[in-house]
């Protein structure tokens, strides 16, 4: 273990591989395709004590607050409206400076098309969320979510992470926290962000509570921190580290923001687990259309390199799930290698694994994974091995759609790695850096950037707006009504990101993840950064000769 460490601490490749490996498990909470924790110390947020709860309606209270930088709702063009809806708002650039939400402004039917179609919400680039909760008369479907941790005073929001670094993970991760980020630090600048200058969820206190739930080495603290925080804190809604927190509060009928993202359990969530990265048969399915009509994987010999099942994910099932949808789009694997979770033996299973894959003619290679550690060594060992393939991703390997990503892998191979991202080319939106730039108003340590501010700017910053108009549009602050806010949020960027589509429709069916449109990334190793070959074309699932794609200038804010 010792000797290890020794020797990744005087790279500083692998310096950043372990800090990358810290802040996964934040983002892969965020993205619920892994379950996986922080492993890393950070200070418990001051949480005052409040009044005994209620069931949250204030249709006598305004908001009131401004929203600088923090999460904007802005008008963005729909191309085109559908038929019968209303405008999009200003023509002055794209910025609608009236109300608060309006029941109109979300598209219905359980389309997703990227577009607001009726309308558009308050608020302008520097922005205001104003409006009045006395207004509100939108009904609240019934999506069998129940209410707690919320009064005419607060709301409490709850946090799972490994607080206390358990495990041998933690030893490695404390060696590089600075590189990371302080979570704590980051929860605090947020929730001081949405309570100093966004008046809280329309007057109410946005209380922050944080539980250990122990990381994947520690697992039996996780129903420990579940419990706290479901029964003993009753928290309105979870951010959880882990599956089993998420499931703990699902199987209650509370809101938790992700979980298990296989079709068996988003059936079984039903309108809970709302995240971000789309669900995992979407992701799969829109990358082997990426792989059929841009990668011409029919014409070549690709193979699929993932991890065995366990914590970070269900991978047997997720293969099986993309073996008939390969099929579909004409892709045939010449081989399927499974490796270990185990950084102990990741050099000799690499290498044994390229000498394999070589040897099979593999020339393109489909990666699934957590996080962009494990394509570190599995590049290095292809290189070693004079085994030159292509290489593809997508965003579901958190991290590695990121530049820091990218600049981990060895980088001869690199160079013909192209992958599927939901991210904005870089000086193409209007939100861009807005999660530092909240970050860096409450701490100048230099973290605004650094993973921690980024996942938990992107948990808690949409929470609380979806709750913020979910009362303004009904006239309550409920589970149920905070999904009616959730399904105005096509107009709202938190930072530089494509629209948020959640969409809960009375009775189903719905869609939990948000983002669902990519474009292709190609790595450029001179550069050290992705190039978007494609903006600003971005698709859901790509067509014969690259059809089907939208123009995302016409959908997020501009610079």
């Amino acid at each position: 273990m010792w000797t290890w460490t020794a020797r990744i601490a005087e790279d500083s490749r692998w310096v950043k591989a372990i800090a990358i490996a810290s802040a996964t498990v934040l983002v892969t909470s965020v993205a619920s395709v892994g379950e996986l924790e922080a492993r890393q110390r950070a200070g418990t947020p001051v949480i005052e004590t409040a009044p005994s709860e209620n069931t949250g309606d204030r249709a006598a209270r305004t908001t009131g607050g401004s929203d600088t930088d923090g999460g904007t709702a802005v008008a963005v063009p729909s191309a085109p409206p559908s038929s019968g809806s209303g405008t999009t708002g200003s023509t002055d650039g794209g910025t609608d400076t009236g109300s608060g939400p309006t029941s109109s402004g979300s598209t219905t039917g359980g389309t997703s098309d990227g577009a607001t179609t009726g309308g558009t919400t308050g608020g302008t680039s520097g922005g205001t969320t104003g409006g009045t909760s006395d207004g509100g008369e939108q009904p609240v479907p019934d999506h069998g979510l129940k209410t707690q941790g919320v009064t005419d005073e607060y709301v409490k929001f709850g946090i799972t992470y490994n607080m206390e670094g358990c495990g041998d993970a933690g030893i490695l991760e404390a060696m590089f926290a600075s590189a990371t980020g302080d979570i704590g630090r980051a929860i605090e600048a947020y929730k001081r962000h949405i309570n100093e200058e966004q008046d809280g969820i329309n007057g109410r206190e946005f209380q922050v509570l944080v539980a250990d739930s122990g990381g994947t080495d520690c697992p039996e603290k996780a129903i420990q921190a579940a419990k706290q925080l479901a029964d003993d804190e009753k928290v309105f809604a979870v951010f959880p580290g882990l599956h089993t927190v998420a499931d703990y509060f699902a199987d209650r009928k509370l809101p938790t923001f992700v979980g298990r993202d296989d079709p068996a359990s988003l059936a079984r969530y039903g309108a809970n687990g709302i995240g971000l990265t789309q669900e995992i048969a979407g992701v799969l399915e829109a990358w082997a259309a990426f792989g059929e009509h841009w990668f011409d994987s029919p014409n070549r010999k690709p193979c699929i390199v993932r991890p065995e099942s366990g914590v970070s994910g269900d991978w047997d099932l997720y293969s099986k799930i993309f073996q008939p949808i390969l099929k579909a789009h004409n892709i045939t694997m010449v081989d399927e290698l499974v490796f270990q979770d185990d950084v102990q033996t990741a050099q000799q299973q690499s290498s044994a694994a390229a000498a394999r894959l070589k040897a099979a003619g593999c020339d393109q290679v489909y990666f699934m994974a957590i996080n962009p550690i494990a394509p570190v060594f599995f590049t290095s060992a292809a290189t070693q091995a004079q085994w030159f393939p292509q290489w593809t991703f997508t965003s579901y390997m958190a991290l590695s759609d990121t530049d820091l990503g990218g600049s981990l892998q060895d980088q001869r191979q690199w160079d013909n790695a192209f992958g599927l991202s939901p991210r904005i080319l870089p000086g193409n939106h209007g939100m861009e850096g807005n999660c530092k730039r909240i970050y860096e108003r409450y701490y100048q340590d230099g973290q605004g950037d650094l993973a921690a501010a980024q996942v938990i700017c992107a948990a808690m910053l949409p929470a609380a707006e979806m709750m913020r108009r979910g009362e303004q549009l009904t006239g309550e602050l409920t589970a149920n009504s905070m999904l009616v806010g959730a399904d105005t949020m096509g107009d709202y960027f938190f930072d530089a990101h494509v629209p948020l589509l959640w969409r809960f429709p009375a009775g189903g069916p719905y869609t939990t993840k948000a983002w669902r449109y990519y474009t292709v990334v190609d790595w450029n190793s001179a550069r050290k950064t992705y190039e978007f070959p494609e903006f600003p074309t971005y698709w859901e699932y790509m067509g014969t000769n690259q059809s089907n794609g939208i123009n995302m200038l016409e959908r997020i804010p501009g610079p």
